[in-house]
């Protein structure tokens, strides 16, 4: 009996219901029709099904579609038959009112959720009024572009879109008529299998937006890589992001978010600081495959502000991962002391070098345009190749690569000359160079180097095998205050300036800058240079303090330094800075390290000077085969032949010094004016002067490391001395000479004696006058023997009583 009366009263309630207008339920609404007119989706309509695709909108009038709270709109699976989307075109518009506790739902009729790809979404064409379309606390899944949009500046706020292929999709075409810049604000995208927003040719400003497992990473060879899909992906877009939100980087198997940089820019791109993850770095940019910015008619630039982080995917072995700055564009990377901009690449093992392929300022670029600041570039194979301009770079660090900068000078190159200023950076742990420098030219001062380069264990030395801190090339950098560590030749990883092949142009080499220890940061020579030019004169200068170091190449190869046709060296050093020629064989003891500084045949030795060197461990200091080379003020030092001579060269050396080396002087085919005189000869092996031929050799005037002069146990007849003497020496304790040298009289002491050419024979001597000697005196203030002029009777001539007079006063002193 009560069952009865309680289907009674149900059944009263159904007819109350009835007439009163109250829904037991909500009635579902079938769309197949477009909309041509405005319309609104109610709560009581709801859910709405979406048969086939269908379009809002009427070329006569503007319709607008707006969507209530709470309101379900389920599209039907179409897949492999047709296409199931809304269109909005003609100047339609869309208005979803969302609430919190309400949002509007847009998914299909898939139960299991987690499908994608279901249906085609929402499309805003390009004649649509998307910046009359607000869409307001509204949830899209399942779709495969979630939203698709043509045109203007639409709202999308609080917004979830999850389970698409692609959630938000914003693309300029040629039919665009307002340019798009939505406003994306406090929305989430999740479990997206391509991108949570993908712009091409577009801007946008997305802020406060929440990014979780977008995209698609694959583990390649144990290395976790995005292979498709991001958060956001640019193409030539200049999206305004800040606020955005993402998990922390997960390397092991993470599917990890980022900004995706891809394909070519013709318009200005700005790398705003996107958000943060949630470990508190910064949320990043991935550079996923090469790209460009350039314009052929205008100019464009990439800036990167400070704290903005850029990953470049890993493509060793497939393809390159680079930027190209290129037609008429710069670039500005405005990093600081406390924000650097750092720019690295996936793989989580950061001593990995040559990853991805740094930045390129192209020949067509505006580099002098171009300036970076406060950057941080790591696992490179070369960070930044300078090919145009004079760009700025400075307080950056570049480590972990193969390279840190490249410049070089195109071939057919017309544009600016290649200058750039790298000041104030550090360069660490790259496999080659810190800087490498082509046929162009470069200020780097102030920088740091350290561990560049490889240096390998051969027979139990430590030699370098490739690279150092700078390569030059054909180049004239000007380098000052640099610094590096200590010179370690046990197993150290040394720092140098690397010289390569030739040199076409003139160029200066200055002290680069000081190892820790306070010695110079040295020029290292890897095998022989030429300092040539078929057309014109090139010089090669060195200044006072300079160390140059020259590879050991014994029984592989020579290391020299060349002077080819044209070629001129001038060496500058002082007694407190002298210019060093040394091997880098730590033990130097060792002679014929290397095979030293060689005049040929085309080049000019006339107009080169050597003053203020020291050179040792060389095959021949010096060798010459052409023309009159002047030496002066130089110490030639355990060497197999300090100077070595032929084809009928000619020298004039003064002041120097010949220490402990087999030969100090090898003339093998001498010209008639080689001149010696003031300098030192001590402790040469064999002799102090060795001539094969019958010319003779002026050598008078020197010390010989002994006050009896040089040994000569020759009693041939050979150079006629200039007073009527020969030459023969046999029992000095000096260091032996040969046959067909000239050396009486020679210096008792180290002191060079020599004075100025008064008597204008060409051979400053004890025969000429000397300014500084007192008196009446046959002795000057140095100590040595000196002529001095008399006028006997004061008759106005020089005869035979001031020569008899001159003898007589010789003989009393």
């Amino acid at each position: 009996m009560r069952s009865i009366k309680a289907l009674k009263t149900i059944f009263q309630l159904i007819i109350l219901f009835f007439f009163l207008g109250i829904p037991l339920v909500n009635a579902a609404t079938d769309v197949t029709d477009n909309i041509t007119e405005n319309a609104t989706w109610t709560l009581s309509g709801s859910p709405y099904h979406i048969k086939n695709s269908i379009s809002v909108g009427n070329d006569t009038q503007d319709v607008t579609l707006t969507i209530e709270a709470g309101v379900q709109v389920i599209f039907r699976d179409l897949r492999g038959v047709a296409d199931n989307r809304i269109d909005f075109i003609d100047g339609a518009s869309l208005v979803v009112q969302g609430a919190a506790d309400q949002k509007v739902l847009f998914t299909s009729e898939v139960t299991d959720k987690t499908q994608i790809g279901i249906y085609g979404g929402l499309r805003f064409h390009e004649d649509a009024d998307a910046a009359g379309s607000a869409i307001n606390h509204a949830v899209f899944e399942q779709g495969r572009d979630a939203v698709k949009i043509y045109t203007g500046t639409p709202l999308f706020q609080d917004c979830v879109f999850r389970y698409n292929e692609i959630g938000l999709f914003l693309e300029t075409t040629q039919n665009t008529q307002t340019a798009i810049n939505p406003l994306i604000t406090g929305c989430a995208f999740e479990h997206h299998s391509n991108y949570g927003i993908h712009l091409i040719d577009s801007t946008a400003r997305i802020s406060s937006c929440r990014f979780e497992n977008n995209g698609i990473w694959w583990d390649f060879h144990e290395r976790w890589l995005p292979k498709e899909g991001a958060a956001i992906r640019l193409e030539n877009s200049d999206p305004v992001l800040s606020g955005l939100s993402a998990p922390a980087w997960n390397m092991t198997n993470g599917v990890n978010q980022f900004v995706e940089i891809r394909n070519n820019y013709d318009r200005n791109l700005i790398l705003e600081l996107p958000g943060q993850l949630d470990g508190g770095e910064q949320f990043p940019y991935v550079v996923t495959a090469s790209f460009s910015i350039g314009n052929q008619t205008s100019p464009v630039s990439l800036t990167i502000p400070e704290g903005v982080k850029i990953a470049f995917q890993d493509l060793r072995g497939i393809s390159h991962c680079r930027i190209d700055i290129d037609d008429n564009a710069s670039l500005s990377i405005q990093g600081t002391q406390d924000k650097p901009v750092l720019l690295t690449n996936v793989e989580p093992d950061k001593t990995v070098t040559g990853v991805w392929n740094g930045i390129r300022i192209l020949e067509t670029a505006d580099g002098s345009g171009s300036h970076i600041s406060h950057a941080v570039f790591e696992q490179t194979s070369t960070a930044i190749e300078i090919y145009n301009g004079t760009p700025v770079i400075e307080s950056s660090v570049f480590r972990y690569g193969i390279n840190g900068i490249w410049i070089e000078t195109p071939d057919n190159y017309t544009g600016p000359t290649i200058k750039p200023a790298v000041t104030h950076c550090t360069f660490l742990h790259h496999d080659k160079f810190g800087v490498f420098i082509s046929e162009a030219d470069a200020a780097i001062s102030s920088c740091r180097f350290e561990n560049n380069g490889t240096w390998r264990d051969w027979n139990g030395k430590w030699v370098p095998d490739e690279g150092g801190a700078i390569g030059i090339d054909d180049s004239d950098p000007e380098l000052s205050y640099n610094t590096c560590p200590a010179y370690d030749a046990v197993s150290g990883i040394n720092q140098f300036v690397s010289i390569y092949d030739y040199f076409s142009r003139s160029a200066t080499w200055k002290v680069p800058g000081t190892r820790d220890d306070g010695t110079p940061m040295p020029y290292f020579l890897w095998r022989t240079i030429y300092v040539e030019n078929q057309d014109e004169t090139v010089q090669l200068t060195i200044k006072e303090g300079v160390n140059v170091v020259f590879n050991d190449l014994r029984g592989v190869s020579h290391c020299r330094l060349t002077l080819g046709k044209n070629g001129v060296l001038i060496v500058s050093g002082t007694d407190e800075k002298p210019v060093l020629f040394t091997g880098v064989e730590p033990d130097k003891t060792q002679n014929s390290v290397w095979t030293g500084i060689w005049f040929y045949n085309d080049s000019f030795p006339e107009s080169s000077k050597i003053s203020g060197a020291v050179i040792e461990q060389a095959y021949e200091g010096i060798g010459i085969e052409t023309g009159k080379l002047e030496v002066e003020q130089t110490i030639f030092r355990r060497s197999r032949q300090g100077i070595f001579i032929e084809n009928s060269a000619n020298m004039k050396i003064t002041g120097s010094r010949f220490l402990n080396n087999q030969y100090g002087i090898y003339a093998k085919q001498p010209g008639n004016d080689v001149v010696v005189s003031g300098s030192v000869f001590q402790e040469n092996e064999t002799f102090g002067i060795y001539n094969e031929e019958d010319v003779c050799i002026d050598a008078r005037n020197n010390y010989w490391g002994h006050g009896t002069g040089p040994l000569d146990d020759s009693d041939e007849a050979d150079c006629v001395y200039r007073r009527g003497f020969t030459h023969h020496n046999p029992a000095a304790k000096g260091n032996k000479v040969s046959d067909h040298v000239i050396y009486a009289p020679w210096n008792k002491s180290e002191t060079p004696c020599l004075c100025p050419d008064t008597d204008l024979d060409g051979v400053p001597d004890a025969w000429d006058e000397c300014p500084d000697t007192p008196a009446g005196s046959f002795v000057n203030n140095r100590g040595c023997r000196t002529m001095v002029q008399w006028d006997i009777g004061d008759d106005g001539k020089q005869g035979l009583p001031e020569v008899m007079h001159i003898l007589k006063a010789i003989s009393n002193q």
